[in-house]
């Protein structure tokens, strides 16, 4: 089961954390994506680095004729 904690757009700001795209938490969200982390950064992407870092890979594919 995915959770909302374990999304790269989760944002954790202190007490407070939201979705970066607005949604409630919910178990099946179409926007999950994996926490990924920079090389040898102890910090992950922020939630607008992995945004763009997805969908960046999502065109490589398209061009690609691979999605």
């Amino acid at each position: 089961m995915i959770k909302c904690e374990q999304c790269g757009m989760y944002v954790r700001d202190g007490e407070q954390a939201i979705c970066f795209k607005k949604l409630s938490p919910k178990d099946n969200c179409m926007y999950f994506i994996e926490i990924r982390y920079e090389d040898g950064e102890p910090e992950p992407l922020t939630p607008l680095q992995q945004s763009l870092l997805s969908e960046r890979m999502l065109k490589q594919r398209v061009f690609k004729g691979l999605a």
